[in-house]
């Protein structure tokens, strides 16, 4: 039990910081979901777009959705952008903020890996 404490305590300390941070403090569990779907869509190669993100309904309902997409623009959290080629669709973007957020938590993550992979070949 006490090497579980070692190996998890530093992940569940990592996401609780990230969590408290002053962007996130503001908005409740639903809009949290939303940024992170945004964010993970955008990762991905694959932007939501306003019409897909009004449709995940395992977060909210579509009006629901509608305001928090447009609290978290509000905030300057996110940003709508267009295709060239498409100028009637609005994809859902990171802010440079948000983006910077994520890339933080990521280097502490891999600093967390790197680590429990020197305390695994400790233990060995």
């Amino acid at each position: 039990m006490h090497t579980l404490n070692q190996c998890h305590f530093p992940l569940l300390k990592t996401f609780a910081d990230f969590e408290s941070g002053q962007v996130f403090t503001t908005m409740d569990a639903e809009t949290v979901k939303l940024l992170e779907q945004i964010v993970i869509q955008y990762a991905e190669g694959h932007p939501l777009t306003v019409s897909q993100a009004m449709m995940l309904s395992r977060i909210a309902s579509p009006s629901s959705l509608h305001k928090k997409i447009e609290k978290l623009r509000k905030a300057n959290l996110i940003s709508h952008e267009y295709n060239a080629a498409n100028r009637r669709t609005k994809y859902l973007m990171p802010s440079s903020l948000i983006q910077h957020q994520f890339h933080q938590l990521e280097r502490e993550l891999k600093k967390i890996a790197l680590s429990q992979g020197e305390f695994r070949s400790s233990t060995q």
